[in-house]
């Protein structure tokens, strides 16, 4: 009995977030340059747009913030758009998630066209730890009613960004 009530308790001392959850950490952040958003040709704007998994919709992200998932490994086609519709495949990142594996990715604007019209599209960077948190260092979480309510179990809630290892 005695044995039984000492891993009860230590059980319940233990914090859920110490319980390795299997799977990948990705972690996307929104970074940019505010003025040149819209702007023809502007390559490192900031973004503010949907963020998609394949054909599954994550949420909204908006400039200066960060989102952290815990996905399946395998094979994910990561897209950003600037509408709710999903975009074109010529702005994926597709990567192959490792059991365990931690990603990085920057999401910005991309834009192609004359000020504000044409081309913009959202454009994402598979980035280091250290590059992630120089860029997004001030950077606050993504609001959890901007998820969509099918991926909110996959998001982590956190103040900042995971570190790096």
């Amino acid at each position: 009995m005695r044995t039984l009530t000492l891993l009860l308790t230590t059980m319940l001392v233990i914090p859920a977030s110490s319980v390795p959850t299997p799977g990948a950490e990705v972690t996307i952040y929104s970074n940019g340059n505010i003025l040149t958003t819209g702007a023809p040709r502007a390559n490192h704007a900031a973004f503010l747009g949907w963020l998609y998994d394949g054909s599954r919709s994550i949420g909204f992200i908006q400039p200066k913030h960060f989102l952290t998932l815990h996905l399946p490994p395998g094979p994910h086609a990561f897209s950003a758009s600037l509408s709710a519709k999903h975009p074109a495949e010529n702005s994926q990142l597709s990567l192959d998630l490792a059991e365990g594996g931690k990603y990085f990715i920057r999401v910005q604007e991309e834009s192609r066209g004359a000020l504000f019209m044409g081309a913009e599209k959202g454009r994402l960077d598979l980035v280091t730890c250290q590059i992630a948190h120089q860029e997004a260092a001030n950077a606050n979480p993504t609001d959890p009613k901007r998820i969509v309510q099918e991926m909110r179990d996959k998001v982590t809630p956190a103040r900042s960004m995971p570190p790096c290892e």
